[in-house]
């Protein structure tokens, strides 16, 4: 009988690794995805396919190196060739693991067939109106919140988001051992959840859904990736979307689509992404949750499904703060014309105080007068004539050129319109206008 994969569960590869020493050796250490979904369960398939043991395959003596790649090339005719990719790399790390190291080098190359889309925001919110049970609703939201892989998020244990959940935070760091972000392969992201997978897991742990023993996983079961995947494709058939969308992948990418949307800078896009294609992402660029962290709320507004428009906030801000410009230009305007409103009262006072005594009255019909001479002056049209002139020539004077220009002939003009009147000394000049005009020395 035609061994299946889908006949493969837990309990099959925990046997496998319990009665096979090489087994135990090779996945020791190894996350838990690798060892039930991608090493563990291609290594059993492959043996119950080919009818052989994992001593067999490692010995030198029994299963030559041409056989074992007949065996792949066999594997490869009948599978797609993403399957026969996987097959291919575990019976190899395998064999190298255990110290077989004769196999030739394999022919068989993994070519992407097709790119997916992520979900587009309209398409999630479709999606989330037929996730009604809690688990799936907040496995779900977690996934499309933190960008992490599907089975990273089965991997989440309590002890990983115990310090902001019950720190009471806004957003909660997922604090993964070292191994989830340092080990071969596909790498966790320094990630977070947002608002919506807070409540949703405040809610299951009040339900008794979810353990807080530091060690209990979020989301249990027989198989809950299978049954994730399931439940989720059938909610995307009921939302009536695009059969080519990933069920799970899909929130990754839109996770990632909505920090490019952000414009947050690309280091601190790669660590809660968990990209790092150089050696500054690896060993350089900062990880620190605490610096990631302004970064994704910067970000989330892009993530949160029921925000129409993620730049509402920045919006909202910077309309505050032209609103406090006004109210600024308002206060100015406002004292100004206080400042106006009081200067035109002391002189309305000043002028009603000079007519309203007959010293002041006669002081203005000896200054209207003095005017009318002054314009009848020859001296004085010849200056005012000359001082028009020069400025159209030279294209205007500046104010201290013409109170010089005057202070220099207003003596001359003076002494032939009241040749009775004595010249002032320059001592007793100067305190006047100190005193009086309010001139400095």
């Amino acid at each position: 009988m035609r061994a299946r994969e889908a006949d493969i569960g837990f309990r099959d590869i925990d046997l496998l690794i319990l009665e096979h020493p090489s087994v135990k050796r090779w996945l020791w250490g190894r996350p838990d995805s690798t060892v039930y979904n991608n090493y563990g369960r291609n290594l059993l398939y492959f043996i119950r396919r080919h009818n052989i043991t994992p001593e067999e395959l490692l010995s030198k003596r029994t299963t030559k190196p041409l056989r074992i790649m007949d065996m792949l090339q066999e594997s490869a005719s009948e599978e797609t060739n993403a399957k026969a990719s996987r097959i291919d790399l575990a019976i190899r790390s395998f064999c190298k693991d255990n110290g077989r190291n004769d196999l030739p080098r394999s022919k068989l190359r993994y070519v992407k067939q097709k790119w997916y889309r992520g979900y587009t925001k309209e398409e999630a919110r479709k999606l989330f109106a037929y996730i009604n049970k809690p688990l799936f609703r907040l496995y779900a939201y977690m996934n499309l919140e933190s960008g992490l892989r599907a089975r990273t998020v089965l991997a989440i244990q309590y002890k990983h988001i115990k310090q902001d959940l019950e720190a009471g935070l806004d957003t909660v760091a997922i604090r993964f051992e070292p191994k989830f972000y340092y080990a071969k392969g596909k790498k966790a992201g320094f990630a977070f959840i947002g608002k919506h997978s807070i409540e949703l897991l405040r809610q299951c742990i009040k339900d008794g859904l979810i353990s807080t023993d530091p060690e209990a996983k979020l989301f249990k079961g027989k198989s809950p990736y299978s049954s994730t995947i399931e439940f989720l494709t059938l909610a995307k058939q009921k939302a009536h979307l695009d059969p080519e969308l990933q069920p799970t992948h899909g929130f990754r990418k839109y996770f990632e689509n909505a920090l490019d949307d952000a414009h947050i800078p690309r280091e601190a896009k790669e660590m809660i992404e968990g990209h790092y294609p150089d050696t500054r992402a690896k060993h350089y660029s900062n990880r620190d949750f605490e610096y990631l962290r302004a970064f994704y709320e910067e970000a989330y507004p892009f993530i949160d499904l029921e925000i129409t428009d993620p730049r509402l906030p920045s919006k909202v801000q910077q309309l505050e703060k032209e609103l406090e410009e006004l109210r600024m230009q308002r206060n100015i305007l406002s004292q100004e014309k206080d400042n106006l409103t009081e200067q035109q009262t002391n002189q309305a006072r000043a002028f009603i105080l000079l007519l309203g005594t007959k010293e002041g009255r006669k002081a203005i019909r000896n200054a209207v007068e003095f005017a009318d001479d002054l314009e009848s002056n020859p001296t004085w049209q010849r200056f005012t004539s000359q001082l028009g002139q020069d400025a159209e020539n030279r294209g205007g004077i500046t104010p201290e050129e013409v109170t010089e220009r005057v202070d220099t002939i207003y003596p001359r003009v003076l002494r032939q319109l009241r040749p009775d009147i004595r010249p002032i000394p320059p001592e007793l000049r100067k305190q006047f206008e100190k005193r009086l005009l309010g001139t400095n020395d």
